[in-house]
């Protein structure tokens, strides 16, 4: 598998334009949280696929850069405890939790998707895919054999932003690419091969509790949902429209989206499953 370079672009970019202090400021950080896909609806909120994080704390850090060779930008990735034991995944080191990656042979061509706005305009829904491997639990990029990396996986695109407000939307961490030399196609286009693998990790927060915000009834939930025995709104499960006939406790949209209820007023892809 050929990786590329990721700060080459960038060298070149850097030494024609320059780093100006005028606009960008040291101080600038983006510092965002790294938590678990939630797979499931029900209460069993264990992510369903083999990759995991089995401890809090993992983060990207996102600054920018004066530094010749960093393009304008470092991302710094602090991303452990990932878990993946055999058979469902590819195995932790030494079978013990958290230790996702044999050493010495270590979990290849994942992607972390960047979204990413600039110009004015979105620059696309992941705008670009950088590569990373796990060993032993701990995640480094592909391009520098570390946490860190400089804004070269932006590709050309770097030099258009340089100076420019960008502002990142999410951040996601996809199991390994079909074909991860086509993360060098930056922006990416919809339906790439570079993010087509599974997402078990996302920027975001985990939610906390509100126990005055519990359900005590149905009609405490949306029309797509009921109220569970402990006292949270879940999904309403279905196999045909007729089956969503009690969410929100108004006898539910009577639309099933195929495993669970839908709203056809909120959800332009309820179409429902009529026989």
């Amino acid at each position: 598998m050929r990786v590329r370079n990721a700060v080459t672009v960038a060298l070149a970019a850097g030494a024609l334009v320059g780093l100006s202090r005028d606009t960008a400021h040291a101080g600038d950080q983006i510092q965002a949280t790294i938590v678990n896909v939630d797979e499931n609806t029900d209460t069993d909120t264990s992510n369903d696929l083999p990759f995991k994080l089995l401890k809090p704390g993992s983060k990207i850090v996102v600054k920018p850069s004066f530094k010749p060779g960093d393009g304008g930008v470092t991302m710094q990735l602090i991303m452990k405890n990932i878990d993946c034991p055999a058979p469902a995944g590819p195995g932790n080191d030494g079978d013990k939790p958290g230790k996702c990656g044999v050493k010495g042979s270590p979990v290849t061509g994942h992607v972390m998707g960047v979204d990413a706005r600039a110009l004015g305009t979105d620059l696309g829904y992941e705008t670009a895919g950088i590569l990373y491997r796990i060993e032993k639990g701990t995640a480094v990029f592909e391009a520098t054999g570390k946490n860190k990396t400089g804004g070269g996986f932006f590709g050309a695109v770097s030099t258009l932003v340089f100076n420019k407000a960008l502002g990142f939307n999410t951040f996601q961490f996809h199991t390994a690419a079909s074909d991860p030399e086509s993360c060098e196609n930056v922006p990416l286009i919809p339906g790439n091969d570079c993010t087509d693998g599974d997402v078990y990790a996302i920027s975001g927060i985990t939610f906390g509790n509100d126990d005055t915000l519990k359900c005590t009834s149905d009609s405490d939930c949306p029309k797509t949902a009921i109220c569970h025995v402990l006292g949270t709104c879940v999904p309403e499960d279905c196999a045909i429209d007729a089956d969503c006939d009690e969410g929100g406790g108004v006898g539910g949209t009577g639309q099933c989206g195929g495993e669970t209820c839908c709203d056809p007023a909120t959800d332009p892809t309820c179409a429902g499953q009529t026989p």
